[in-house]
């Protein structure tokens, strides 16, 4: 396993715009501390909620509550970046304001945007300049 190309310039870009990144994952804690390793962002990341901090997992909206108070954000002033219909559905569950995902977990773009993605993208690294745009740069 190796991290998504892209990933550091992008939780970089998002840190410059002065907004916090949370991590909402059904990993357990092992598993996160092994991933985190590997991707590198860890030190970029403000919040984290796993799949122990919660019951149910997604398309639940449970780990992106729980991350979003962990922010102490309300979902109306964040984004979600996400791969699946799952993520997708879960954050909109949320009250999360804009969605985008990319087409990196195996589903297509027409199912990301059935389930809700406002954005959809090939890759990590297209998301950059998207996290710029008005429906996607929330004030708090």
């Amino acid at each position: 396993m190796r991290p998504f190309s892209g990933i550091r310039p992008l939780f970089e870009r998002i840190k410059e715009l002065d907004r916090q990144i949370g991590l909402a994952t059904t990993c357990q804690p092992d598993e996160l501390s092994y991933y985190g390793s590997i991707l590198g962002v860890f030190d970029l990341i403000d919040a984290v909620a796993c799949g122990e901090d919660v019951k149910r997992g997604k398309p639940h909206p449970d780990l992106f509550i729980v991350t979003l108070r962990r922010l102490g954000i309300e979902g109306r002033s964040a984004t979600a970046l996400g791969d699946s219909p799952y993520d997708t559905m879960a954050a909109a569950k949320a009250g999360i304001a804009g969605i985008a995902g990319a087409l990196t977990g195996g589903f297509s773009r027409e199912e990301l945007q059935t389930a809700g993605c406002q954005l959809a993208v090939e890759s990590v690294t297209e998301l950059l300049p998207a996290v710029q745009q008005p429906q996607f740069a929330h004030s708090e």
